[in-house]
């Protein structure tokens, strides 16, 4: 049996849950290390101070999620992750791309839920949402607004 690969990351980061996602869906062996837990070893094999960062079971240390993806993707090819219709593919990627830059600037501070014309919002900073939001964000948000 090959070593699993081992993913140095947070609950707390998008970017980290994403790879870990990957990893799941292709069912490969890996182990997941909150990164603050395993600073030493983190700070020996990344060349940046970003997470996620994963060791491969070659040794290989690799960052920055999308790119990461992309190598072990070709790697493993199956299941696919991308559709094969080159326009569902560039829509995947677009959607892909705009959650990596965009998604995540809408975070539990700004919980997102779906308008009265049917649209997502985010909150606004009161923290009072004029649009249905899942009970758990709203339970979420009523805490926030009382420990402030």
């Amino acid at each position: 049996m090959t070593a699993p690969y081992r993913i140095f990351g947070s609950e707390m980061s998008p970017y980290s849950v994403k790879v870990r996602a990957w990893f799941r869906y292709k069912d490969l062996p890996h182990l997941w290390l909150q990164r603050a837990w395993h600073s030493d070893e983190f700070k020996a094999r990344a060349r940046l101070p970003l997470i996620p960062l994963v060791i491969a079971p070659d040794d290989r240390a690799l960052q920055d999620s999308t790119p990461l993806i992309e190598t072990l993707e070709a790697e493993h090819p199956e299941p696919a992750i991308h559709p094969e219709d080159p326009a569902l593919r560039f829509l995947s990627a677009l959607i892909e791309e705009y959650g990596d830059e965009w998604g995540s600037r809408v975070g539990p501070e700004r919980p997102v839920g779906l308008a009265a014309d049917g649209f997502l919002r985010s909150a606004p900073r009161t923290g009072r949402a004029p649009f249905v939001m899942h009970p758990a964000l709203q339970r979420r948000a009523r805490r926030q607004e009382t420990s402030s």
